[in-house]
């Protein structure tokens, strides 16, 4: 089976995308995120699918400039709006930002975990076990900002809005 096929097959049988969406793509500008963007603009067609492109340069490493470009070249190529931010400056370490992507990922662990449990036995040590592992990189993330002398970082809604 072509990978094409077998992604359109998973995003199928997972109900991940419903024919006419609208699709924000995260795209860092890798190859799997850029295969990923190809993937799912071959596949918009045959699904009424509106894909928007988003991407940003955290500041954390001397590519970043470069990768958020290289984003913004494939998206016009394809026709796609494309939303591209940048920080400011750094606003934690690297150390920090990885605790925060681990957190991420754990915490998606841990909502397929339950979703899982619904249909099988799933103990539940297992999610409580992820849900602290979450708290203690929250935790972790903010000592580390701390000891790289950034501080914290709070999200203010009003200056998106006002």
């Amino acid at each position: 089976m072509e990978l094409l096929d077998r992604v359109e097959r998973t995003i199928s049988e997972q109900d991940l995308l419903p024919d006419g969406a609208t699709v924000l793509v995260a795209v860092s500008g890798g190859s799997d995120s850029l295969a990923m963007l190809d993937l799912l603009g071959r596949l918009a067609p045959r699904h009424g699918w509106r894909l928007h492109v988003a991407t940003f340069d955290h500041r954390w490493g001397p590519h970043g400039i470069e990768a958020v470009e290289l984003v913004r070249r494939a998206a016009a190529e394809r026709g796609l709006p494309c939303l591209a931010d940048a920080a400011a400056e750094p606003t934690a370490g690297e150390a920090a930002a990885r605790c925060h992507l681990a957190r991420t990922i754990v915490r998606r662990a841990e909502r397929e975990a339950v979703a899982l449990s619904r249909v099988e036995a799933v103990r539940g040590e297992a999610v409580r076990y992820l849900n602290r592992l979450s708290d203690l990189l929250f935790v972790l993330a903010r000592v580390l900002a701390r000891a790289d002398g950034h501080g914290e970082v709070l999200w203010n809604h009003e200056r998106r809005h006002g």
